[in-house]
């Protein structure tokens, strides 16, 4: 599920640029990887990182789409251990 464009709350604005929302870069990388198996390991080390960098927690699940919200749950006891 990649995010819709149109949707407002798709992009923030960082130093004049717009740029996806956190939630909304995640998305789109488990998407991906989930949709392409040569891109998987590569699009779920970013949101290892992401989830890293960020200190985020199962708990940012609710800002996804229900439909990514298990692997990236998985993906975030992946990156505690």
């Amino acid at each position: 599920m990649l995010p819709d464009p149109s949707d407002a709350k798709v992009t923030t604005t960082i130093e004049g640029l717009p740029v996806l929302t956190l939630a909304k870069l995640i998305e789109s990388k488990i998407a991906c990887g989930m949709g392409n198996l040569r891109r998987t390991h590569k699009d779920y080390a970013d949101v290892v990182e992401l989830i890293v960098c960020n200190r985020l927690n199962s708990s940012f699940a609710r800002y996804l789409h229900k439909s990514l919200r298990t692997t990236y749950r998985e993906l975030v006891r992946m990156s505690r251990g």
